[in-house]
């Protein structure tokens, strides 16, 4: 009995030990399948199905995996060639997508840069884009001018503007539109004025001259986008003529460039037949341009006066202009609008030329492009016809002019002269002028000479020694140094053409007496004395009025003008029936014809631009006024 129990019982001791066993297998199999699902949870391809068999079974799954491996490594050759080519594709793909956004980048860059280019020429008004005027002024004064009393019409123009102080009793014989352009200038900062090859003014702050080192006075000029006032440094007694210009409306009237150009070159010029720079600085609406103050009134003036000029002093003039030319053009500038107006006397009477607004500078590639861009400068009756042709400008351009000039000069007049633009083209293109009688033979040629409608057939072209050569500078020394050391001759007329003139403005005004019969003056003088006569006083009768377009700087108002007896001339908000003012008659007061339609009256004080209006000539203007200075009647 004891055999019998205790022999089960070592059977189940056996029993539960292989139990035991095989549970411990179960458990390392488990730990190989778990293994393995690790495995392909980790990222292998193979089927995620796992064979969980103890024993026999599990080499049934090593088998498997065998061939699962086989297949692993089969397929990750497969997917190595493909992804190479798809790297490969990839790659270029990428390169053509870089070459693709670098272009649309440079694009936008360049599309960017032309909508910034607009906004700021939009807001040059504003001081944060003041910069932009491409001016490099330097950077001053911030405050606008005290505002001081009202103009003599008493219409709030000085608070718009911005009145200018009246400092000095000093008077000057400046410009018109074109001569004002002319005391234009360059900016300069404070290193160029340390650098600059004349007297700089002085500065009291590091950063240069601003508008409160100033002091302004008298109106002398005026031009399209400023007007020119007689300036004096405080502390000092040097004078300058200060152009101020409106920001805005040289950006509205595209002369940006223009202004640009100015301020280089007359940087760059030295020489003593130029108008010389002395600063520019600015504020939040204008650029102020200051030049040396040239105290010897304008060429055209002084033609005006004098009628013509006789061969002495058309010689000597000619020749310092000749000089400047030759100098100008070895600094590579063309200066494009020469003319009397443009031409100023210094205190000693020599010349000095001014405003380089239209000038352009030209490289030696520039000057021998015929395909290079023309652009239309210049005064219509000295304008030469290359220019006239849609071709640009070159240094032969300043050599018709010269010719034009020398033509007035001896005559009085300008060798092309009609009734509109238009005509004087038309003449120009054809060389349609002639030469009066009395016309010097030598002058003559060298006017000839000059205008050759070829630009290189014209003399001086390829050399200013040949012009310097010329017969008409026959004795005369052509340096800068002999033409500065000679006193000028005296400003007379030439006899032949002041006879001529006479005759003509005689017959001129007994044109104008027979065109109206005197029943139809005594009913026009009725007329106007009905309407206008309140304005006058005892014993004053109109000798001539018209409806005008009266300048002061930058505004235009329109004005009954009106001549009396007295004489007076006064002026009258015709829609208000107000006097408005009355321009201050005088021996010096001087009259000067700009075309058929407008005029300058030139008085101690300031000058009046004015544009006649409702069918009027400014010729009669100029005529009736002589007349009236003379002690006469009127041309009626």
């Amino acid at each position: 009995g004891m055999a019998e129990t205790g022999e089960p019982c070592e059977v189940e001791m056996k029993e539960e030990q292989r139990t035991e066993e095989g549970k411990v297998e179960e458990k390392e199999e488990k730990g190989e399948v778990k293994a393995e699902r690790k495995h392909i949870d980790d990222g292998d391809d193979s089927d995620d199905e796992v064979i969980q068999v103890p024993g026999k079974k599990a080499e049934v799954a090593e088998k498997k995996e065998e061939k699962t491996a086989a297949k692993r490594g089969a397929g990750k050759k497969v997917q190595s060639r493909k992804s190479k080519k798809e790297s490969e594709k990839e790659e270029k793909e990428e390169k053509e997508e870089e070459v693709e956004t670098q272009v649309k980048e440079k694009e936008k860059e360049v599309e960017e840069k032309e909508e910034n280019e607009k906004e700021k020429e939009k807001e040059v008004g504003t001081e944060t884009k003041e910069e932009e005027v491409k001016v490099e002024v330097a950077d001053t004064a911030r405050t606008r001018p005290p505002t001081g009393e009202s103009d003599d019409e008493g219409e709030g123009e000085s608070e718009k503007e911005g009145k200018l102080m009246k400092a000095s009793g000093e008077k000057g014989e400046v410009s018109d539109e074109s001569r004002a352009s002319a005391h234009s200038s360059s900016s300069i900062n404070t290193e160029d004025l340390r650098e600059a090859r004349y007297t700089p003014i002085p500065q009291k702050q590091a950063e240069g001259p601003t508008l409160n080192d100033f002091e302004f006075g008298d109106e002398i000029g005026e031009g399209a986008y400023g007007r020119v006032v007689m300036g004096k440094l405080k502390g000092s007694d040097a004078k300058y003529a200060v152009k101020i210009m409106d920001k805005k409306q040289i950006v509205r009237e595209k002369k940006v460039k223009y202004v640009k150009a100015e301020k280089n070159i007359l940087h760059m010029l030295d020489h003593p037949f130029i108008v010389k720079l002395a600063c520019t600085f600015q504020d939040a609406h204008s650029l102020y341009l200051v030049l040396d103050y040239v105290s010897g009134g304008e060429m055209f003036a002084k033609l005006r006066e004098v009628g013509s000029f006789d061969v002495e002093v058309a010689r000597f003039y000619l020749a310092e202009t000749i000089c400047c030319l030759e100098y100008l053009h070895s600094m590579h500038v063309v200066h494009r609008d020469l003319k009397p107006e443009n031409m100023l006397l210094s205190a000693d009477m020599h010349l000095v030329v001014t405003d380089f607004g239209t000038s352009a500078w030209l490289d030696a590639e520039e000057a021998q492009d015929p395909n290079r861009k023309a652009s239309f400068c210049g005064t219509a009756e000295y304008v030469s016809p290359e220019v006239l042709n849609d071709k640009p400008a070159t240094y032969a351009s300043d050599l018709w002019a010269l010719g034009c000039i020398l033509y007035q000069f001896l005559t009085g007049k300008v060798p092309f002269k009609a009734e509109s633009e238009y005509l004087i083209f038309q003449k120009i293109l054809k060389k349609d002028f002639t030469f009066p009688d009395y016309f010097p033979a030598d002058a003559k040629d060298l006017v000839e000479k000059l205008m050759a409608l070829d630009p290189a057939e014209r003399l001086g072209a390829s050399s200013f020694s040949d012009l310097k050569q010329h017969p008409f500078f026959a004795g005369m020394a052509m340096t800068k140094e002999a033409l500065l050391s000679t006193t000028p001759p005296p400003l007379r007329p030439f006899p032949p053409a002041q006879k001529v003139q006479e005759e003509e403005e005689a017959a001129e005004m007994e044109k104008m007496r027979l065109s109206t019969s005197s029943s139809q003056q005594s009913e026009k003088g009725r007329e106007w004395m009905d309407k206008w006569g309140k304005f006058l006083i005892p014993d004053e009768y109109i000798v001539y009025t018209g409806l005008v377009k009266k300048k002061r700087g930058l505004v235009s108002r329109v004005r009954q003008l009106i001549l009396t007896n007295l004489p007076r001339l006064i002026y009258i908000d015709a829609d208000k029936m107000i006097q408005k003012g009355e321009i201050e008659w005088s021996d010096e007061m001087i009259v000067q014809l700009k075309d058929d339609k407008k005029f300058l009256i030139r008085t101690p004080k300031r000058v009046y631009a004015v544009e006649v209006l409702s069918g009027g000539n400014a010729k009669r203007w100029l005529m009736e006024i002589q007349s009236m200075q003379k002690g006469g009647q009127s041309v009626h």
